[in-house]
């Protein structure tokens, strides 16, 4: 589990994190003068919080295997939500098992590495049950469901 750094984006090929790509690259091009300026103007908030979570080969190569991107709500940071929680999709993916070990590695470091966060805010596809069973194993209480109907 680490930081997004630069030479993160180059592995990130895999079909899941793709469409995050100018996201990424936009925080880590905001990530050096947002910190020079923070003791300027600390009312202003926090960046987004970007973990990624690899596994290494034999060739000494790192293959990423999940991604979680999770923002401040307020301007304290005693809030948070996670927009991004994506796994990758390739064909050296993880048995289900591993899948969701990778989530709540990557949700559990996220929780722990942002200080005075008092809570966390997750969205799920209702019919997602391993992410779902995921974010209640760690604490997560539904809040909203909505359904929709169809007329026949």
């Amino acid at each position: 589990m680490s930081p997004l750094q630069g030479w993160h984006l180059p592995l990130l090929d895999d079909p899941a994190f793709l469409p995050l790509q100018p996201l990424l690259q936009r925080a880590l091009l905001l990530a050096l003068p947002r910190r020079m300026l923070a003791p300027l103007r600390p009312a202003q908030g926090q960046a987004p919080l970007l973990l990624v979570a690899s596994a290494s080969e034999p060739r000494g190569r790192s293959r990423p295997l999940g991604l979680l991107v999770a923002r401040p709500l307020n301007r304290s940071g005693s809030c948070w939500e996670v927009q991004h929680l994506r796994l990758a999709l390739g064909s050296g993916q993880l048995p289900g098992q591993g899948n969701r070990l990778v989530m709540t590695a990557l949700l559990r470091a996220a929780i722990e590495r942002t200080r005075g966060a008092a809570s966390w805010i997750a969205t799920a596809p209702s019919l997602d049950s391993s992410r779902l069973a995921t974010l209640r194993e760690l604490g997560f209480q539904p809040q909203r469901t909505d359904r929709l109907r169809r007329w026949q």
